[in-house]
Order: structure tokens, then C-alpha cells, then sequence
């Protein structure tokens, strides 16, 4: 930048002037050293429901993990307390596509009641956090955390509990599958109870 500068200033006042070319910037690249040394935060407006407004959303660079909760206000009181409690307590230090995402699946989640999405926050981000990404390879708590969460569904019986997974799913479809998943809906048990009783049976029957 200094060379840059100090041939703009040696040359011509008038050429200066005139001159029609523009300053280009080249790209740069995120390179962030370690895990929350870099977040993308976004506070974003929803649908007054249950006294709550907003979702603000934390992103790390590095992990692609994000952090979020549910805000009746949107001010400096909310935000610091967000960021401490959410962010500087947990990781001990301290992302913008990837929070709409996380919009677009809680939305999605609500199935048309949309006063329920202050419920879906936190299952939002956690399913966000263990869904693996197509850039790295890794899912976001495997980065943070060097291990693959043992979640809910990942019992015998969970693998009959939602229905719909496909191959080219959009994101937001995906995310608003797994918030589904951590719900554990009653409907969604039953279905998996009879499901795990008709393997049993078929599991016997093929013993005998």
C-alpha cells in the first residue's frame, strides 16, 4: 500500500485529476488462526411471539459453529449479555449466509405456526452445529469438540424417527429435519416405536 501511495502522489496533480481509472482492491481471504478468533454476528427481526423479537446469531469462521438465542429486545444490554454467556464463557475468547439458513429451517420447523419459533432456537443451532459442512468436510462440533456428538436419535430406535431425508436436500430443508429430530414429537416417537416392534418381530421370525 505505502508504493502504491507514494507513485499516486508523485504523479501528474492534473493527470490525478482526470484520471478515470479505479482504485482496485484485490480479494482477500479469511485465514483466522484458531477457533473464535473471528465471528460473523447478525441480529435478526422475526415475528413477535411469546414476548420475543429477534434471534441474534454468533458464526466462528474457522468451525463454521454458531451460537444464537431467542431476544425480546434488541440493545447493547442484550447483545454484551449474549456474547458473555454465550460466547466468552464457553469458548474462553472470541459468523452471514449461514444465519439466514438458520432462519429459513426454524421458519420451516414451525409448519405454518409461526408463534412457535422461539421454541425451535435452540434445537436450530444445536442441528446447525453437528450437520456437516460441504467446505470442510467436518460438522462444526467435531471441529470444536475433536469427537461426533452422541445425540438423541442416535439410539436404536432413533433411526425410524423422522421421515424424509432425501439426496440434494436445501439446507434449510435439511436443518428443519434435524430441529425436527430433537423435538422428539410424540407422533414422531410412536411412529418409532412401531416401527422398532415390526423390525423385532421381522428380526424373530427370521431367527426361527
Amino acid at each position: 500500500m505505502f508504493q502504491d501511495v507514494k507513485a499516486h502522489v508523485s504523479s501528474c496533480h492534473e493527470c490525478q485529476i482526470r484520471s478515470t481509472r479505479k482504485v482496485e482492491i484485490p480479494l482477500t481471504i479469511s485465514t483466522p488462526a484458531t477457533i473464535f478468533t473471528k465471528l460473523y454476528a447478525d441480529v435478526m427481526l422475526m415475528p413477535k411471539a411469546k414476548g420475543y423479537r429477534y434471534i441474534v446469531a454468533a458464526r466462528d469462521d474457522l468451525t463454521q459453529a454458531a451460537e444464537g438465542r431467542a431476544l425480546r429486545k434488541s440493545n447493547a444490554d442484550s447483545l454484551a449479555k449474549f456474547f458473555w454467556e454465550e460466547i466468552i464463557c464457553r469458548y474462553g475468547h472470541i459468523a452471514e449466509r449461514g444465519h439466514f439458513i438458520i432462519r429459513e429451517g426454524i421458519i420451516k420447523a414451525c409448519e405454518g405456526d409461526i408463534s412457535q419459533w422461539p421454541s425451535k432456537v435452540h434445537h436450530a443451532f444445536f442441528a446447525d452445529k453437528v450437520t456437516t459442512r460441504r467446505a470442510s468436510g467436518f460438522s462444526p462440533y467435531w471441529l470444536l469438540h475433536g469427537v461426533d456428538p452422541v445425540l438423541p436419535f442416535d439410539l436404536v430406535e432413533a433411526s425410524f424417527l423422522v421421515e424424509g431425508f432425501r439426496s440434494g436436500m436445501s439446507s434449510e430443508d435439511l436443518l428443519a429435519l434435524r430441529i425436527r429430530q430433537l423435538e422428539k414429537r410424540p407422533e414422531d416417537i410412536n411412529a418409532a416405536a412401531k416401527a422398532l416392534a415390526k423390525g423385532r418381530w421381522q428380526a424373530k421370525l427370521q431367527f426361527e
